[in-house]
């Protein structure tokens, strides 16, 4: 469940860390970009050998997306 803060979020000093499967990374990223939200550059990391991004949502709250493994 996602809601809307009621006070200022400081980004900077963000408690949680967010990382988001998705079954197809490729076609997240392409459509995300194609919709102007300018995700970060799209990585292969060892342990993400399909591939993740990185997105920062409106508060400045990071989002890793990855597609791993079998997914």
């Amino acid at each position: 469940m996602l809601e809307s803060a009621v006070e200022v979020v400081d980004a900077e000093a963000q408690g949680i860390f967010l990382y988001l499967y998705t079954p197809d990374v490729n076609a997240l990223y392409a459509e995300l970009e194609t919709a102007g939200l300018n995700p970060g550059g799209l990585h292969n990391p060892p342990y993400m050998p399909a591939g993740e991004f990185r997105l920062s949502d409106p508060d400045g709250y990071v989002l890793l997306i990855g597609q791993p493994s079998g997914l």
